[in-house]
């Protein structure tokens, strides 16, 4: 860019939170007041609230985690994140997978927009909110926001810092896969050589 233009662009905007204007992808006040408001009022008790998501669920015994991904290896993000959760499922996870990477693409919009109407993730209890980049400062997608909060998932989380997670969403709403031994083990035999 010409140096004239240096002064002419003075505020940044983004989904990081130190920008001058930031854009997260979500954040815990709307999610909160998405699911459990409607014009300002409080639909339902908390106890009811659960109950529903939970009737919702897969049943014991089936596939309890799901994952939405269609860049398989396209960034060094992606690739990390591919061959992490190809690690999870030979170690056990019961895992349904949609999109491209799994030659699963989905026709429809499996998101419900309104907790009324359910979404096929919604039958779920949890979501891989694994991002594309691994500790990108603020970098919390829309895989953490809709594809698992909204559907009424915990969010499993890997990519953004453990900090910064902790600072935009609900208390106590998601795991995080460094608070593990296995995916240290993972990152430390894949970046050291071992």
């Amino acid at each position: 860019m010409d140096a004239e233009w240096d002064a002419a662009f003075n505020l940044t905007t983004s989904y990081r939170r130190d920008s001058d204007i930031p854009r997260p992808f979500g954040d815990a006040n709307t999610m909160l007041r998405l699911v459990r408001y409607k014009n300002g009022t409080k639909t339902m008790t908390d106890e009811d609230h659960l109950n529903m998501i939970m009737s919702r669920k897969n049943k014991p015994g089936t596939k309890y985690a799901s994952w939405v991904v269609s860049n398989c290896n396209k960034t060094g993000g992606a690739r990390e994140r591919w061959d992490y959760v190809q690690d999870l499922v030979q170690a056990g996870l019961k895992l349904d997978g949609y999109g491209e990477c799994w030659n699963n693409t989905l026709t429809e919009k499996p998101w419900m927009s309104d907790p009324e109407k359910p979404g096929l993730m919604s039958q779920y209890k949890f979501y891989l909110a694994f991002e594309n980049s691994i500790h990108c400062n603020d970098y919390v997608s829309e895989k953490f926001w809709r594809n698992s909060l909204l559907q009424g998932s915990v969010p499993i989380v890997f990519g953004p810092h453990r900090s910064d997670v902790e600072a935009m969403a609900p208390k106590k709403s998601f795991i995080h896969s460094e608070d593990f031994r296995f995916t240290s083990l993972l990152f430390s035999y894949k970046h050291h050589g071992l």
